[in-house]
């Protein structure tokens, strides 16, 4: 949490942010070094952009579809386009320039559940999955972000999908619902010390009560499998008036990746200033601001990284290394 600490409190302007901390800048053209300013160039020498709009973003807000009259099967919210939303791009923590592993989310409700469905796509069903025997519910959050007691001191990486519930984005109270490949499931409810870091170890759970309340079910398909979850809304202490917190997550052993429709700077416990901002009503099915600095749906202003960071090659570093060396001053 200390990079998003440090730009709630930093008096850096967003443009700057945005080139420096997100490399979004690309060098083009031909000519020989030269002095260049934030989107200009001189005659001869390379254009420095750092548009954003360049940028790949990650879901920050989404609004509901019209609700099922009745619970939907799994198959149903698969292939229905009329009351269930669909993110089907995760990207993987901390900007990292590869395709995530390919996983299919839809989200839908009726009047009494909130119904999610991961699709989780693997060229390899008969890889072996890891036995994770640690005691899942004395983690801090999300299993890969959490430490466990073993020589290493290792955070496991489970083959798993993640939900984070925040019922009122205004309360540091959360539910956290999982399952495992290999057919495990767990819910807890989590009630956290800070949304900053104080420096001392913010951000953990400070309290934690099991969660039974809820069904979730694990099926193994050719390619892929699904996990299918229906949360009744008492269960998170009823239905939200107006719009709640969600972060889908998915971690994978067999490769460590941990990805998420959010742009999601680190592997942690729990990034608790990056849930998507869930609406009933209003807008488009899917939006959300595509900017560093973004206003979401409720009026909120909140800090985002790009989902995807793209690191200068070699010839642009060369070329930057030599206009600092004909810098009559350092920078």
């Amino acid at each position: 949490m200390q990079r998003r600490a440090f730009l709630r409190s930093s008096a850096v302007s967003i443009g700057t942010f945005a080139q420096i901390c997100a490399t979004g800048w690309t060098l083009e053209g031909s000519g020989g070094p030269q002095t260049v300013q934030t989107g200009q160039a001189s005659a001869s020498g390379p254009l420095l952009k750092n548009a954003e709009e360049q940028l790949a973003w990650g879901i920050n807000s989404i609004v509901l579809k019209s609700p099922w009259d009745r619970p939907p099967k799994v198959d149903q919210l698969l292939t229905d386009t009329e009351h269930t939303v669909a993110l089907n791009s995760f990207y993987r923590v901390g900007g990292e320039h590869r395709p995530a592993t390919t996983t299919d989310l839809r989200i839908t409700y009726d009047s009494d559940s909130l119904f999610v469905v991961f699709r989780c796509h693997e060229d390899n069903m008969s890889f072996l999955t890891a036995s994770h025997e640690q005691d899942w519910y004395s983690l801090d959050g999300s299993p890969a972000g959490s430490e466990t007691s073993t020589d290493v001191s290792s955070p496991p990486f489970p083959d798993e999908v993640d939900i984070f519930i925040q019922p009122d984005m205004g309360d540091p109270l959360y539910y956290h619902f999982a399952a495992t490949l290999d057919g495990l499931t767990f819910g807890c409810e989590r009630v956290w010390a800070s949304n900053v870091d104080d420096g001392k170890g913010g951000n953990r759970s400070v309290s934690l009560s099991k969660v039974n309340a809820f069904e979730a079910t694990v099926t193994r398909k050719t390619d892929e499998w699904l996990a299918f979850f229906q949360i009744p809304w008492k269960t998170v202490g009823g239905k939200p008036s107006s719009y709640f917190g969600l972060l889908p997550v998915r971690t994978r052993w067999r490769n460590g990746e941990f990805s998420s429709p959010v742009a999601t700077d680190f592997v942690e416990q729990l990034p608790v200033d990056l849930f998507i901002e869930t609406h009933f009503t209003g807008g488009s099915a899917e939006q959300g601001c595509q900017a560093s600095l973004c206003q979401l749906s409720s009026g909120l202003l909140r800090w985002q990284r790009p989902a995807v960071v793209v690191h200068p090659g070699l010839e642009t570093r060369h070329q930057i290394s030599e206009m600092q060396e004909r810098l009559h001053s350092p920078t």
